[in-house]
C-alpha cells in the first residue's frame, strides 16, 4: 500500500478519504436503496421510486464532492500563502514529533 501511495503521490497516513470518503459515498447511495419499505425501510414519498431516490443520492454525492474540492482548494491555497503546507524534507525525515513538538513519539 505504501508504494501505491508514493506512486500516486498521496499523503494520507490515516486513509481518511479511503475510510470516510468512500464509505460515506457508498452509504449515501445505499440509503436510496434501503429506504424501500420492501427492504424494511421507511419507504418513499408518494410518486418516488427507488431509481429516482438513488439518482437524488448520487446527485447529492456529486454536489458534496464538488463543494468539498472547491473549499479545500481555497483553504489549501490560503494556508500555503500564509504559512506553507510542508516542512523541509530534512525535518520530515527526522520526524515531526521531534521538530515540531520537541518530543519523541516512540521510545528509542
Amino acid at each position: 500500500m505504501t508504494s501505491l501511495k508514493k506512486m500516486l503521490r498521496v499523503d494520507d497516513p490515516c486513509d481518511v478519504f479511503g475510510v470516510h470518503g468512500v464509505c460515506g459515498i457508498v452509504g449515501c447511495i445505499l440509503t436510496g436503496v434501503f429506504a424501500s419499505s420492501s427492504l424494511d425501510g421507511v419507504g418513499y414519498v408518494e410518486g418516488m421510486t427507488m431509481g429516482h431516490q438513488v439518482w437524488v443520492q448520487l446527485f447529492s454525492v456529486a454536489v458534496t464532492i464538488v463543494w468539498s474540492a472547491v473549499v479545500a482548494f481555497i483553504g489549501f491555497k490560503l494556508a500555503n500563502m500564509i504559512v506553507g503546507l510542508r516542512v523541509p524534507e530534512e525535518q520530515e525525515c527526522e520526524g515531526l514529533d521531534v521538530n515540531s513538538h520537541g518530543e519523541n513519539a516512540y521510545n528509542q
